[in-house]
């Protein structure tokens, strides 16, 4: 990012940052309610001091694609999630994501700390995007719920990576879906429960496809969104190696269609009996 580039965009989020700062205080002394002010305030801030504190990275190529890749896989997961009808776009949402993690998985070493803040930055986003709402009835508890959690959700993709990195690419598949899941699991087992953001919930606008839910879950919708983002990551992987996906093809057809096929079974019975 040069130098006219950084006066601007600075520019700009600071414009926005301030300009809804003042909106959000007329508005709470009218005793109005702040709508879309929050994400508004949230998110240009947030972005403001990416840009300030993580300047000189920025100016690299290679980190100003993974900030660029990061974004949006956030922004996929937050428009695949209600009140969007595009619960479709949950399963291509961390294909960006695990790009980035391609190459911390190759590394001999690796910086954690760099790590840790492109996946907190997705998630940091994806919580502001679709949870931002929260603000409007407890403001400081939304900007709670919206920071802890993108922390917690970190944890499980550095977690993956190092399991990955440790046992070898045959596992990789298998320690990304089973840390998430942990996650999501514990996420619903205390004090700081908050489900909202469970990735099985974003599929409610598609229910004749989740009929199997109340056998799994929602948990297992998590599951099947986790898989088919790793092989749709694994498809672009291989293209990219070998021009070709045809190993891949049958394992995809099966996890694309067996789900929503089985659901479909099961809405037609449900509906037949009433």
């Amino acid at each position: 990012m040069n130098n006219r580039s950084f006066k601007i965009v600075t520019g700009l989020l600071t414009l926005i940052f301030l300009g809804s700062t003042y909106l959000l205080i007329d508005r709470q002394s009218n005793q109005l309610l702040w709508g879309h002010l929050p994400l508004f305030q949230f998110s240009s801030f947030w972005f403001l001091g990416v840009i300030l504190f993580k300047r000189k990275s920025l100016a690299s190529r290679d980190y100003l694609e993974k900030i660029g890749l990061a974004t949006l896989s956030a922004l996929l997961l937050s428009i695949g999630f209600p009140p969007f009808p595009f619960p479709i776009l949950l399963f291509v949402a961390f294909v960006p994501l695990l790009w980035i993690l391609k190459s911390y998985l190759n590394k001999e070493d690796i910086r954690i700390g760099e790590l840790f803040f492109l996946l907190y930055h997705t998630f940091l986003l994806w919580n502001i995007f679709a949870t931002y709402w929260v603000a409007n009835t407890a403001y400081f508890a939304g900007i709670f719920a919206n920071t802890v959690n993108a922390f917690l959700m970190a944890l499980p993709i550095l977690s993956y990576v190092f399991v990955a990195r440790k046992l070898g690419k045959n596992t990789a598949l298998l320690a990304f879906v089973v840390s998430w899941l942990s996650f999501e699991f514990l996420h619903m087992r205390w004090e700081l429960y908050w489900p909202w953001l469970t990735l099985g919930n974003g599929l409610s606008k598609i229910p004749q496809a989740i009929q199997w839910y109340h056998i799994t879950g929602a948990l297992g919708g998590s599951a099947w969104i986790l898989i088919i983002n790793y092989l749709i990551f694994n498809w672009l992987k291989d293209y990219r190696a070998n021009k070709s996906v045809k190993p891949l093809i049958k394992p995809a057809i099966w996890v694309f269609n067996t789900a929503p096929l089985f659901s479909r079974c099961l809405f037609s019975i449900h509906r037949n009996r009433r």
